[in-house]
């Protein structure tokens, strides 16, 4: 079994255009040996082989994510799912894909202060709620990561940890079933908090 000895930007595939087939390793601590991910142009969709750092070589990968069953259409999906296969958490992951944002900036306390201010939803309206909650997550932390789902304790989150939680939002529409509306309004709120509109 082949260990790497350096260290893969964690922003290698950052940039990579939708659609282009690849196939790189996935540095998931654990997973790193023999793991890889990327896209399947015949198919259409991302994918991704995990095997645990004690499966022998030439063994069928513990955690196969195929566009064949699934369509993951984002490399968010492959990070969701990997979220829920392996426990790691979001900026691991996001770093370990190499789809992380070389240099991630958020607005400032204020700036998202006002938005959340602005915004001011209609009873029935999840698009606005899904916006409210995600900047109240990038403000505090004291809510569940709008993509993970997961309680966060340490503090607000930094632009890494808001980048990499960004990353989940825009898989999810595609990989689960709950409120995409909400997912669409988290979506617009951490693409601005990121400094992206």
């Amino acid at each position: 079994m082949m260990h790497r000895m350096f260290e893969l930007s964690t922003s290698r595939s950052f940039d990579r255009a939708p659609g282009e087939g690849f196939r790189t390793t996935l540095e998931l601590p654990g997973w790193e040996n023999q793991s890889a991910w990327g896209y399947d142009e015949p198919i259409g969709s991302y994918f991704a082989q995990l095997y645990r750092n004690t499966t022998p070589d030439g063994e069928r990968p513990d955690i196969w994510l195929s566009g064949a069953g699934s369509n993951y259409a984002r490399p968010g999906s492959i990070a969701l799912e990997v979220l829920r296969s392996t426990g790691h958490d979001p900026l691991t992951i996001v770093s370990a894909m190499g789809i992380l944002d070389p240099t991630p900036r958020l607005r400032g306390t204020a700036e998202i202060n006002e938005q959340i201010t602005e915004l001011t939803p209609e009873a029935e309206d999840r698009y606005t709620a899904g916006q409210i909650e995600a900047l109240r997550w990038v403000l505090t932390g004291a809510c569940p990561g709008p993509g993970s789902e997961r309680e966060w304790l340490s503090g607000p989150p930094g632009a890494q940890h808001v980048e990499a939680e960004y990353h989940l939002v825009v898989g999810g529409p595609y990989e689960r079933g709950g409120d995409q509306m909400s997912l669409s309004g988290a979506d617009e709120a951490l693409m601005w908090a990121l400094e992206r509109m």
